[in-house]
């Protein structure tokens, strides 16, 4: 993989030389939501690169690797000096129940709960047809997070530039309870 960037033990590795130490962050250009689908890798002199990081499910699978042009070393996100914003998640569970009734006696019954299919070749469509509408969604909202970091960074008089792949080694870094985070 020449000219990717090989990550291992929070380290960068350009063509396997010139070794750069440093952490991982998150970061928030408002101080109180956290930019979805990004971390960005601070080495020891102050370098910076954008790791892409869409899913939420811990994995080693490669990343794309970019770096901006402006310094986002002072939209790191730190949450005992985050603002504080009103929580409205008490609110989620009675707004849920109300529209999931109000959605069941709107959608006809056949939407929700379409019959079993009598042949298998049908269930198998059905089967694909969900997992390549989820694989769209997806792609979708990859999309729209690199739109709005590059939107972000182009309004602050910037440009983001792609520099390469990363696979990751070991977990950029371990939460509470030992869970790794890949």
């Amino acid at each position: 993989m020449s000219g990717g960037i090989y990550l291992d033990n929070n380290k960068i590795y350009k063509n396997k030389e010139g070794l750069k130490e440093g952490h991982v962050y998150q970061i928030s250009f408002d101080g109180v939501k956290i930019v979805s689908g990004w971390a960005l890798f601070v080495t020891i002199d102050n370098q910076e690169y954008l790791i892409k990081r869409n899913m939420a499910i811990s994995n080693r699978f490669n990343r794309k690797i970019f770096k901006s042009s402006i310094s986002l070393i002072p939209y790191i996100y730190n949450p005992s000096n985050s603002k504080t914003r009103k929580n409205f998640s008490k609110y989620g569970i009675g707004v849920g129940i109300v529209l999931s009734a109000i959605i069941r006696s709107i959608v006809p019954k056949q939407f929700i709960y379409a019959e079993p299919p009598q042949d298998f070749l049908i269930g198998i469509s059905r089967v694909i047809l969900f997992f390549i509408l989820v694989v769209i969604v997806l792609m979708i909202v990859s999309l729209y997070r690199k739109k709005f970091l590059e939107k972000k960074i182009r309004n602050m008089g910037g440009e983001l530039n792609f520099l390469g792949i990363a696979r990751p080694l070991s977990p950029l870094q371990i939460v509470k309870d030992n869970l790794e985070v890949w």
